[in-house]
């Protein structure tokens, strides 16, 4: 006989049995810690029966009746925390009750896994963790046998049957709120595919047969949620509803930055920036295209009247349906009309007011069918994205909501003139372009400059903006711009009609002023391909295309003095007599305009040094001015974008004499002083339009001329860089100006400072609310030169937060966390591409260069946590980003990660480590290993082992790699591991 303790008279027999003990228990009503002494004390000395016998013998006495079941249920807790029994064990046991006609059984069953749901833990081997993933799966499949019994008409009437129902369903809803069981439960499917098969066929077919308003469907959608758990869905909170965070800023700046800096640039292009955006971001679809029309509305409205204004109507009514094509593509993977457009329409016209100020703005005679908003949705119709249905009840909710007829009644406080870039004139100049192209071509092979130039002299005006617009719009603008750079060529044979010296230097000028102005408009994107034209005559590049690749857009590094090599200076003699002659006819000189132009720089050059030298006075100088501008405009632009190189030089004195020549081109030329004929009003507006354009890195947000030789200084540019994002971040908003400052500052100070110094202010901000207006606002900002800012954030995180030691070493957690929000999304909307191929900037050669040529840091020696097999286990399948720079970038982060990893404290490297690591698997979706590969199960478990909160099961199930048997067992154990931390750590808490 044994003796448990002295005195207390509890012995036992060595072939007792485990249920005779249970019961003698259960008789001599032992407490919980008499049982524990039993069982430890008799199984290892070999009692009939084994330790894994345990958990179905008290399962069995448990069901005798309330009692039994009362003192059994203490037994099965305190063995539980006792190790004696695992949880797996007794949910084996429950899933092996099979007797579903026992309903008081079933009902003990029930109680026994409501009670250990919570506490289900595993801290033993890895073997052992992935049999409790099974056995939630047996589970899983136990409870939908259970169900199926359970809906049986016959028993339905019996009131037991239906609390067992009850007591069902409440404990359905608990394992599906578990995200720990749901993450074993996602590794155990993975294990037996056959029975996962078998039960979502039951579940199948129990919904198909229940009723739509039976109490059993509940059950049976939260057990199919748990089969069908993809673990990246518990990655992202759930959104808050849309009228409570109607505005997602990252997508309204964005959409501002294309419309400013990108505005020829294909529909494909923004989509796809869209797309990535939201998927980093976790908006749903149809907020994104709910936020994509409530930006443009807000253009329309706050821009009407103005060059603004009507490229939001030409993006509006000509890119928007392309773009809406393009993402409903790329979201829904088919060409089909998308629901999700047609609830953000319904969503807009609810909320009324955009639309109803739209309306009153750009159709204010509110003729019959000229809504604005239809004219927008029969495109959309067109475009394929929406169907008749669609637009028909999205129109009788406008009618029933819209206060336009009734406000109506104000317009007399308004213009009484539509604008003229209103919707339906931008829709009806597509024929116009056509009809233009078609003259054009016709009329190039006759060699009628006449007729050109006529045709021409109509889009001087304010009709330019119409026909270029539609061009753009229609995908014909390139075409449109070749005919003009190949008429700005063209010269007539002998055998043709020969034009007047004038007609030709005409035409010159103008197509040189469309095309530049064009090119100032919408970009060089605009423009054919460079060196995709010849003249067909000498077979040599086209004036334009040359002048731009020679004087626009210079290579790096090309001196004031050999651009004056670049031209003849002999070509102005002819000229250089009639230019210092005050109201000199230039016009009728017989010479190459072309070659004049390319001469420029020479003679500014020269000028500049006399007038310096006192040669020249300043009233010459003034005579030249004057003469280009009144009647030569085009040699003006010319001197600009000559002047701006010499301005960027370090030779104080000429660029002194620059500032002073720059204030005269811009200086206005009154309307009396101008020759009546030729559109020469006109053709001067567009000339000085261009030269302020080319001259904005240099003008401030005032608008007033302030250049500056030598370049501005870092503090001076920090302060308006302060001024610049406290103002967007106030206004909650970025405007076109806004876009050109930062384009300007972007240039002004470089990728490196602008990015380095625009992340310390958004870090800056004291109120978590304004700091992620700031974060959502730069990631659009960053959208200017997006590889170059990617290359500039990354390197800001290697030097000045890796590196020194002294980077935002003071930043609070928050503070951390948005830094790597940050990071890892500008990398993962930069890593996908397009690397600029043509035209890359020095500096982000040279940041590349830098990333290519650092070292990783040398990981230090690791203590031995996990075993040897699986310490450098690999996270998940190897990938990498498919520009190679930040591919680079990516990897040195990373090794930084794991070298700092390994502290035994948290410092702000690891607190930013265990942030990036959630945040790329919380926004990476598929692409989250282009920023984890390189890391290893060591690196991740270590800073799981700092800070066991910051990462879920859902995180850890996504990191790990379980396609195959062994890295399940690994992701089972790290999953209980962390699972028994996480209680651990709130046990301590308490």
């Amino acid at each position: 006989m044994l003796t448990l303790r002295p005195g207390c008279g509890v012995t036992m027999g060595k072939k007792d049995s485990l249920r005779s003990l249970l019961l003698r228990a259960w008789r001599e009503r032992w407490d919980e810690q008499v049982w524990g002494i039993a069982i430890k004390q008799i199984l290892p000395r070999g009692v009939s029966g084994d330790v894994y016998d345990l958990a179905p013998t008290m399962l069995q006495l448990s069901t005798v009746g309330p009692t039994m079941k009362t003192i059994i249920f203490k037994y099965i807790k305190h063995s539980l925390c006792s190790g004696i029994i695992s949880h797996q064990a007794v949910l084996e046991a429950v899933a092996g009750f099979r007797s579903f006609e026992k309903i008081h059984c079933l009902s003990a069953c029930l109680d026994i896994v409501s009670m250990v749901e919570s506490q289900v833990q595993c801290r033993g081997k890895q073997e052992e963790c992935m049999d409790l993933a099974r056995s939630v799966l047996s589970l899983v499949e136990w409870l939908s046998a259970l169900l199926e019994a359970g809906v049986d008409p016959a028993a339905a009437a019996d009131p037991a049957r239906q609390a067992l129902n009850l007591k069902l369903a409440a404990l359905a809803e608990l394992v599906a709120r578990n995200r720990f069981l749901a993450a074993l439960l996602y590794l155990g499917r993975l294990e037996d595919q056959g029975k996962v098969l078998a039960v979502t066929k039951l579940l199948g077919r129990l919904e198909q047969e229940l009723e739509p308003t039976s109490d059993h469907l509940s059950v049976v959608k939260q057990l199919r949620s748990l089969l069908e758990y993809d673990p990246s869905s518990g990655l992202w909170p759930v959104p808050a509803p849309a009228r409570e965070h109607p505005i997602i800023r990252a997508v309204h700046c964005l959409v501002q930055v294309e419309l400013s800096c990108f505005r020829v640039r294909p529909p494909q292009a923004l989509a796809d920036r869209l797309i990535r955006l939201k998927e980093t971001q976790g908006i749903s679809a149809e907020d994104l295209y709910f936020n994509i029309v409530r930006t443009c509305c807000e253009g329309l409205s706050q821009a009407v009247g103005t060059d603004m204004g009507r490229y939001w109507v030409q993006f509006t009514y000509h890119r928007l349906p392309k773009l809406m094509v393009c993402l409903n593509n790329g979201l829904a993977g088919s060409g089909a009309p998308s629901a999700a457009l047609a609830a953000a329409f319904h969503r807009l016209v609810s909320a009324g007011g955009q639309l109803d100020l739209v309306e009153l703005l750009y159709n204010r005679d509110g003729h019959a069918g000229q809504d604005t908003l239809e004219l927008l949705l029969r495109e959309m119709l067109k475009a394929e994205v929406i169907t008749e249905e669609d637009l028909q009840s999205i129109m009788k909710l406008r009618v029933s909501v819209s206060r336009a007829s009734r406000l109506r009644q104000l317009q007399s406080t308004l213009s009484q003139d539509c604008p003229g870039d209103s919707p339906g004139s931008i829709l009806r100049a597509d024929p116009t372009v056509k009809s233009i192209l078609n003259t054009m071509e016709v009329q190039q092979q006759e060699a009628g400059i006449s007729k050109i130039t006529t045709v021409l002299f109509h889009m001087l005006g304010p009709s330019q903006h119409l026909v270029i617009g539609a061009a753009v719009g229609i995908g014909k603008v390139q075409q449109l711009m070749k005919h003009l750079i190949m008429l700005n060529s063209l010269r007539t044979s002998s055998s043709a009609e020969s034009p007047s010296i004038k007609n030709q230097a005409i035409l010159f000028e103008v197509t040189f002023l469309i095309v530049m102005t064009t090119v100032k408009n919408y970009g060089l994107e605009a423009l054919p391909p460079a060196g995709s034209l010849t003249c067909p005559d000498t077979g040599t590049e086209p004036f334009i295309q040359r002048w731009i690749r020679l004087f626009y857009r210079p290579a790096d590094g090309r001196s004031v003095l050999s651009l004056t090599e670049l031209g003849e200076p002999s070509r102005f003699t002819q000229l250089y007599e009639q230019l210092m002659t005050p109201g000199a006819n230039l016009l009728v000189s017989a010479v190459r305009w072309d070659e004049v132009c390319l001469s420029v720089p020479a003679f500014i050059y020269w000028l500049l040094l006399a007038w310096s030298d006192g040669q020249v006075s300043q009233e010459q100088v003034q005579t030249v001015v004057d003469n280009m501008n009144r009647q030569w405009a085009c040699l003006s632009v010319c001197v600009v974008v000559f002047l701006k190189s010499v301005l960027q030089s370090s030779d104080e004195r000429l660029a002194q004499k620059a500032r002073v020549l720059v204030n005269m081109y811009l200086a206005p030329v009154p309307a009396d002083c101008l020759p009546t004929g030729d559109q020469a009003h006109e053709r001067l507006a567009l000339a000085q339009s261009i030269m302020h354009h080319v001259l904005d890195d240099f003008l401030p947000r005032d608008g007033a001329v302030r250049i500056q030789s030598g370049g501005e200084e870092p503090a001076a540019l920090l302060v308006q860089l302060r001024q610049l994002w406290d103002s967007v971040v106030s206004a909650g908003s970025l405007s076109d100006s806004d876009i050109t400052e930062f384009r300007r500052l972007l240039a002004r100070g470089g990728a490196a400072w602008f990015v380095s110094s625009t992340v310390s202010m958004v870090l800056d901000f004291p109120f978590e609310r304004e700091r992620q207006r700031a974060e959502e606002m730069a990631l659009a900002v960053f959208h200017l030169d997006l590889p170059l800012c990617a290359l500039a954030l990354a390197s800001h995180v290697l030097v000045d937060f890796f590196g020194n030691g002294h980077g935002h070493a003071a930043a609070s957690e928050p503070k951390l966390a948005c830094l790597a929000r940050m990071t890892v999304t500008v990398l993962l909307l930069a890593a996908d591409g397009p690397e600029p191929v043509t035209g890359v900037s020095p500096e982000y050669q040279r940041l590349r260069f830098q990333l290519l040529m650092q070292p990783a840091p040398a990981t230090p020696p690791t203590p031995d946590l996990i075993s040897a097999d699986e310490y450098e286990r690999p996270l998940a399948p190897a990938a990498e980003a498919a520009v190679p720079a930040v591919a680079r970038a990516v990897r040195l982060i990373a090794a930084q990660i794991a070298a700092v990893a390994y502290d035994s404290r948290m410092t702000v490297w690891t607190h930013f480590s265990v942030q990036y690591i959630t945040e790329a698997a919380r926004r990476g979706g598929p692409r989250m290993h282009v920023l984890l590969g390189s890391l290893t199960l060591s690196a991740i478990w270590h800073l799981l082992c700092l800070s066991p909160s910051s990462f879920s099961p859902d995180m850890v199930v996504r990191l790990m790699d379980v396609r195959e048997g062994q890295g399940r067992k690994v992701a089972a154990k790290v999953l209980c591991q962390l699972h028994s931390m996480q209680v651990d750590e709130r046990d301590e808490c308490r």
